[in-house]
């Protein structure tokens, strides 16, 4: 039985995040390896907003992608997790329910589905393969407007637009690059 981590732990609210975010095998665009690739990115997002901070939508001293994940309406939805609205706990709560009914002919896409969330949001370190730069802040739903004028297109992946900030990001507590 595929069951989700503690939704009050950080993989529980990756993966509920990823899960609603990432379109499901009931999409006629789903592809499982373009889905778990779009995941492996959103995770690294949140890494990324974590890691530089308030600049690029972590709320100030935020201290676990959680406190990232529920920062206003950043995440459709997420924005008094791990409250989550009606539709969204029903959709991710469908989906590991028809992942665990194996007389469900789609039981099988699921699993994957599932699973890859799952992957997605406990892996130690994506593959190389499935890396994304420091710089790579956002993401929209694919053919969305950029998120602001300092961003540029850096991929696609399952129907979302990934997007990289012009300006490289600055850690918390160090100069930027020549100052």
């Amino acid at each position: 039985m595929i069951k989700l981590d503690p939704e009050t732990s950080v993989a529980g609210a990756l993966e509920r995040v990823l899960l609603a975010e990432t379109a499901s095998p009931s999409a006629a665009s789903y592809d499982p390896e373009q889905s778990l690739k779009a995941m492996r990115f959103m995770r690294q997002v949140i890494e990324n907003r974590l890691r530089f901070g308030h600049q690029y939508g972590a709320p100030r001293g935020a201290k676990s992608e959680i406190d990232v994940i529920s920062v206003g309406s950043q995440f459709a939805g997420f924005g008094d997790y791990p409250k989550l609205p009606p539709h969204i706990a029903k959709n991710i709560a469908e989906s590991v329910g028809i992942a665990n009914a194996p007389h469900d002919r789609r039981s099988k896409d699921y699993i994957t589905f599932v699973n890859n969330a799952i992957l997605a949001a406990t892996e130690a370190s994506p593959p190389p393969e499935a890396r994304i730069p420091a710089n790579v802040v956002a993401w929209k739903t694919r053919d969305s407007s950029s998120p602001g004028p300092n961003y540029v297109l850096a991929g696609s992946a399952q129907g979302n637009d990934f997007y990289a900030v012009l300006k490289p990001p600055v850690a918390p507590g160090s100069a930027a690059p020549g100052h």
